[in-house]
């Protein structure tokens, strides 16, 4: 996981380029990442394991986040995730 975020952070000029090196990284378990491009004010947040690899826009909601918020990309579990969830929507 190190080496891959060091890679995206050497080599990444995008936002998309960043998610593509994110996609081709082997990944031994599973994580999830919230990358930004601060240049166009883009986030994505990503799912990934070693099987998986999903990418969640901001205001997009699933199964394991099912609180979509406008504008941002919320990533936790459990309870973490809903007291995450309540305390941006609440401000």
């Amino acid at each position: 996981m190190a080496h891959l975020l060091r890679e995206v952070m050497e080599k990444a000029d995008t936002l998309d380029e960043a998610v593509q090196i994110m996609r081709r990284g082997p990944r031994t378990c599973e994580y999830y990442y919230v990358i930004s491009d601060a240049k166009t004010k883009q986030a994505v947040g990503i799912a990934a394991t070693p099987e998986t690899f999903e990418v969640v826009l901001p205001g997009q909601s699933m199964a394991r986040l099912p609180h979509a918020i406008p504008d941002a990309v919320l990533m936790s579990a459990g309870d973490r995730y809903e007291e995450l969830a309540r305390r941006v929507q609440a401000n």
